[in-house]
């Protein structure tokens, strides 16, 4: 019987010490539905607004805000909540150029919560189109050079 009690004493730890924490992080988790940029997005073009939908309808004082990997706000400032869908925030972002970007957001729902998250996304470096364009070039003369050779070489055979 004996280490059935330290079993039995150990899952009530669990559920009296740790699952409160559990559940409240649960609950503050289980209201970001989606996002555009996704959580963890790799982009090759950057957005011109984040956009965040939550599972219940949001209040006057949420708010985004997107930072670059230096801590820069690259929002243009304002948050807004969609007319038609109040579980919809969005925010107009400036120019990005490649590197890694954080939205922060804070959800007041209706009911009076204040919720809090972040999440990352990336943009892509895009190749350098001057860069391509010259190696095409750089071939296309290396391939030219490499035929006329060969056809040296077959004449020179066959005089």
């Amino acid at each position: 019987m004996k280490p059935y009690y330290s079993l039995l004493v150990m899952i009530i730890f669990v559920i009296v010490v740790i699952g409160p924490s559990m559940g409240r992080y649960a609950l503050a988790q289980s209201i970001l539905r989606r996002s555009d940029p996704a959580l963890d997005a790799v982009l090759d073009r950057p957005p011109s607004e984040v956009f965040v939908w939550f599972t219940e309808p949001l209040s006057t004082g949420s708010r985004l805000n997107v930072f670059d990997d230096q801590f820069q706000d690259v929002d243009k400032g304002q948050t807004f909540i969609d007319a038609s869908d109040a579980t919809l925030m969005r925010a107009q972002i400036r120019d990005l150029s490649p590197g890694r970007y954080t939205v922060n957001w804070k959800a007041n729902t209706v009911d009076g919560r204040e919720i809090t998250g972040s999440y990352n996304f990336k943009v892509r470096s895009t190749p350098n189109m001057t860069l391509l364009i010259g190696l095409g070039v750089l071939l296309m003369l290396s391939i030219v050079y490499l035929l006329g050779l060969v056809i040296r070489h077959y004449l020179e055979i066959n005089s």
